[in-house]
């Protein structure tokens, strides 16, 4: 672990300081969109559970709704209720997909011209390098630094990271939420999933 940290960092001094700030204001910004897809999840199974309380007639208000009528205006019914936050989950999982193509249009993007200019850099290292510098390397290992070599260093070490921290911090407040709703439920799933890995 501390090895692919020291890769990571040891990367990022190859890049920009603007363009670190940038790739580190990724991690705030996938992690709420990850936040805006948990929201309409829930909001589609309070639908869904709302929904199949009205066609099984049952009378008896759920833990939810209780809390919801409590906070709406009195004389809202269960099918207003369920209308309303079906509305609300098509809008937040409606935006939450358009937001997610622009922001992947403009990361992916912007990781290209990161790498392009890594590439430029290390174009411009090799024409004011020493020949004696030169010939101690194969010209495929210069070939494979502009190229590949590039890309690697931005797909794979930069973009993997912020997926991979991203995407822990959402799982854990997904976690600390989902433990908040029901700690029993939240022990109860850890345990099966825990059991089933």
């Amino acid at each position: 672990m501390l090895t692919l940290i020291a890769l990571v960092k040891k990367t990022l001094q190859y890049i920009e300081p603007k363009d670190r700030r940038r790739i580190f204001s990724l991690v705030p910004i996938q992690v709420g969109l990850g936040i805006l897809d948990l929201f309409g999840a829930i909001l589609l199974g309070t639908v869904g559970t709302l929904a199949f309380k009205i066609y099984s007639n049952d009378s008896k208000p759920t833990r939810l709704e209780l809390i919801l009528q409590s906070v709406l205006p009195d004389g809202i019914t269960t099918e207003k209720l369920t209308f309303m936050l079906e509305a609300i989950a098509i809008f937040v999982l409606g935006t939450k997909t358009a937001l997610q193509a622009l922001i992947n249009f403009k990361y992916i993007n912007f990781l290209a011209r990161i790498e392009s200019n890594l590439a430029g850099k290390l174009f411009s290292r090799l024409i004011y390098a020493d020949a004696s510098e030169l010939i101690s390397n194969k010209f495929s290992d210069y070939q494979y630094a502009l190229t590949i070599g590039t890309n690697r260093a931005i797909t794979g070490i930069i973009q993997s990271s912020i997926s991979f921290v991203s995407d822990s911090l959402t799982t854990i407040l997904m976690s600390l939420f989902a433990f908040y709703a029901s700690p029993a439920a939240f022990l109860l799933a850890m345990t099966i999933f825990g059991l089933t890995y």
